[in-house]
């Protein structure tokens, strides 16, 4: 099966039912043209796999059956055992962005690195989800009445709310405050999304549109409900000269829009490309 016919099926399936670290694979796939998935499959697989085994090693040696251990055993396996770290010195580069190369190179966005924690929960049963906090991606770990967050980042190291307060600061400005919202999971697909904005923004940060547009256009089809990706297109499709599918992507758009300010400026741009076609 053709990566964007599997991606389009992505696009069909039940939120709940969806792997993010799978599905960042094939989205890598699709921009490194016959490029094989399966062996990183494997080794996605083999983490879940070692992490069972290391946490059962420290049951048997003595430690609670808890949040902790169940960090503790993710943390060894995926960043003492497998050598995964956050990406500081390069923050920027486009890999970073890119699940395979994450794996290849074993760094990468807190998104990126948080895609590892949850496979993990999925395949073991654990509740280990990301968080929607704005810039930078925690993980929270429930574990019947106890709740832990910590940063994929950051080895792993355990946030606590004065941690998220001056991260929070750092990317929203001084006067922002933490919000209930910021502890809610991401769903499946909103991680996929975070995923991939990071690299389409770094895409039209180096003026690499028709890169851009790969990027939304393979989003699209695992999200295909999200009308904010059709605007987006369309932004792209008018920056590289190609008014026609511009218009025609922002009318397509304003059909189903519910953002004011997204609307508004569609309605703009859709004004200013139709003005230059007369």
């Amino acid at each position: 099966m053709k990566t964007s016919e599997k991606l389009k099926k992505i696009g069909e399936k039940e939120d709940k039912k969806l792997c993010p670290a799978e599905i960042a694979l094939d989205l890598a796939a699709s921009h490194k043209e016959g490029r094989l998935t399966e062996r990183y499959y494997t080794h996605l697989k083999k983490i879940a796999d070692d992490v069972q085994v290391r946490y059962q090693e420290l049951l048997d040696s003595g430690a609670d059956d808890d949040a902790a251990t169940q960090l503790a055993s993710m943390k060894h396996i995926i960043c003492d055992q497998e050598g995964y770290h956050g990406e500081y010195e390069d923050y920027d580069n486009l890999d970073n962005t890119d699940f395979i190369e994450v794996i290849e190179r074993r760094k990468g966005l807190p998104v990126a690195l948080a895609l590892f924690y949850i496979h993990v929960g999925k395949s073991l049963g654990w509740d280990v989800r990301a968080l929607n906090f704005p810039g930078h991606v925690f993980m929270r770990l429930d574990y019947d009445s106890e709740r832990l967050i910590f940063d994929p980042f950051d080895d792993c190291s355990v946030a606590e709310a004065h941690i998220l307060r001056e991260k929070l600061k750092q990317v929203a400005g001084e006067n922002a405050e933490l919000s209930a919202s910021y502890y809610e999971p991401l769903t499946n697909r909103e991680v996929i999304l975070r995923l991939q904005n990071n690299r389409k923004t770094r895409q039209i940060a180096s003026e690499d549109y028709e890169g851009a547009l790969q990027t939304i256009e393979t989003t699209r089809l695992v999200a295909p409900h999200e009308d904010r990706l059709v605007f987006e297109s369309g932004i792209i499709h008018a920056r590289l000269g190609q008014r026609k599918k511009a218009i025609e992507l922002l009318h397509k758009y304003l059909e189903t829009a519910q953002d004011p300010d997204t609307r508004h400026d569609s309605m703009i741009l859709l004004k200013e490309l139709e003005s230059d076609l007369n």
